[in-house]
């Protein structure tokens, strides 16, 4: 059995599974040494830490072995400077610093160069794994130190390996050397000698052509010449340069602008002289003849609300109606802008109200809700609410769906009717003192217990209940039935054996 191994740890396990289930690699980016506190180790899948960690340093290379494919060769070099300790035990570690894999190893002391002996030490621990492509096997190049095995690998496969393809017009690759200088082949490299050959070649006819005129060559331009010519109407004859100004190409200046177009656009009708100006305030302007049109806007000087009759989105006035079909508000109330009505939002300390507010300005103040019909021709109600507070509407006033009474507005004759079998009477102040409900059916086999609710509610609580009953039984020790009050506004009907309909007077106040 072996004496020495390497073990994936649990927390390293679960990693790897994780990543396999996921795709996102484990990356290993450290290995640590410990002297395991003077004493061999065996490495443990339950450990999160080495016995005695003594050092630490990022990996020089971490690979799939050639010839074990779930093989992965993690390697790492202590410079010649680190050292006066023993190794015992390695670990693996992530980049998030969880111990992946531990080992241990032959005990070696790694000397330092102060204690008269250095070296420079190569480790390597080999981690087995099902899916070696759950471990990220990427190195920082930074980090990277060629050993000589690496370096020895490198050239005997560059050594043997001369199966590269020939290069093309398209892709590089191996290629021939000629000296030809009459080749057409698109596969073979010149030379120096074929390239210096082709020069001597060339200059050769050069220094040929310029000694020699062309057939006529030199009568022919002289008639040429001899005739006046123009180039947009500045006369040529070939003995000097020309200057062309704006005026030339059909661009002249009119005043201080300076014409870019004359006709021929998408939705060309006539001709007529365009001109761009850079004027006051460093702004495009733009003239079409001797008629300025304006300010031609870019997004460096883009127009103003107030230009083109925006409301701006930092608030301001608009003359007229404004019809949205939402409108919100979610900040406080401002009415100190001045007089006018203001709408906001969680004015009292953050409760969430919607503030209705109206800055009476020199007025008396206050609010007038009127409802008119499709024409605005025709009034339909009204409510108002005073500078002071006062509630006026044309309309009835309800609470909780009763209709509300006051002094100035009592009840008609002191009664109000809710019902063909309920009534409630009230005093000349309105303040309910009696009522009457009827009508209530009760069959102790099925319903033995029945809640009835007032017509209206006592302000007070209820005094006395009277009842009447028309049914069987009812009139016995053993066939009986009570009313309880329930609240300011309710009966409690219990039935025992009877059945019937009762009708009940209750008192209040």
């Amino acid at each position: 059995m072996s004496k020495f191994k390497s073990v994936v740890t649990t927390l390293g396990q679960a990693r790897i599974a994780s990543a396999i289930a996921s795709g996102k690699d484990v990356n290993i980016t450290q290995l640590a040494v410990g002297d395991g506190n003077g004493s061999a180790t065996e490495p443990s899948m339950g450990q999160t830490a080495l016995v005695h960690e003594t050092y630490r340093l990022k990996l020089n290379s971490i690979k799939i072995d050639n010839k074990n494919a779930n093989w992965i060769i993690a390697e790492a070099i202590i410079p010649a400077e680190i050292g006066g300790f023993w190794i015992r035990e390695m670990g693996l570690f992530s980049a998030e610093g969880e111990l992946i894999a531990v080992s241990n190893m032959a005990d070696s002391y790694k000397p330092t160069l102060e204690e008269g002996s250095g070296r420079t030490q190569t480790l390597r621990m080999v981690l087995t794994v099902t899916d070696t492509d759950a471990v990220s096997l990427t190195i920082d190049d930074t980090l990277i130190i060629a050993t000589e095995e690496y370096v020895n690998n490198l050239l005997a496969e560059h050594e043997a390996s001369r199966h590269h393809p020939d290069g093309t017009l398209t892709a590089k690759g191996f290629v021939q050397l000629s000296n030809a200088v009459d080749s057409t082949s698109e596969i073979l490299a010149a030379t120096p000698k074929a390239v210096k050959t082709s020069y001597d070649l060339a200059k050769s006819a050069n220094d040929n052509a310029n000694g020699r005129l062309p057939a006529g060559g030199t009568a022919v331009a002289a008639a040429k010449l001899a005739t006046a010519r123009k180039i947009a109407g500045v006369a040529f004859d070939g003995t000097a340069d020309i200057s062309l100004n704006a005026s030339n190409i059909g661009l002249g200046n009119v005043g201080n602008y300076q014409a870019v177009q004359a006709g021929g656009g998408l939705n060309y009708v006539e001709n007529h002289r365009i001109y761009i100006d850079w004027g006051k305030g460093d702004k495009l302007y733009a003239t079409v003849d001797n008629v300025s049109q304006g300010v031609i806007y870019t997004g460096k000087n883009p127009p103003t609300p107030g230009e083109v009759g925006a409301y701006p989105s930092t608030g301001g006035n608009v003359s007229g109606y404004v019809n949205a079909q939402f409108l919100g508000a979610n900040g406080l109330p401002n009415p100190g802008l001045g007089q006018g009505t203001y709408i906001g939002w969680n004015e009292s300390n953050g409760q969430g109200e919607s503030s209705f507010v109206n800055n009476k300005g020199g007025g008396s103040g206050g609010f007038n809700f009127r409802i008119v019909n499709y024409q605005n021709s025709v009034q339909t109600g009204q409510v108002t609410i005073s500078g002071t507070g006062n509630l006026n509407t044309s309309g009835i006033l309800s609470e909780a769906g009763q209709r509300v009474y006051s002094p100035n507005n009592p009840p008609p004759s002191g009664v109000t009717r809710t019902g063909n079998y309920s009534a409630y009477y009230s005093h000349s102040n309105g303040q309910i003192f009696l009522q009457s409900i009827g009508g209530i059916n009760s069959n102790s086999s099925t319903n033995p217990d029945v809640t009835i609710t007032l017509p209206a509610t006592f302000p007070t609580g209820i005094i006395a209940i009277s009842g009447s009953y028309t049914g069987t039984g009812g009139k016995d020790s053993s066939s009986w039935w009570t009313a309880t009050p329930v609240g300011n506004n309710q009966i409690k009907l219990h039935t025992t054996n009877c059945s019937g309909s009762w009708a009940f007077i209750v008192a209040g106040y």
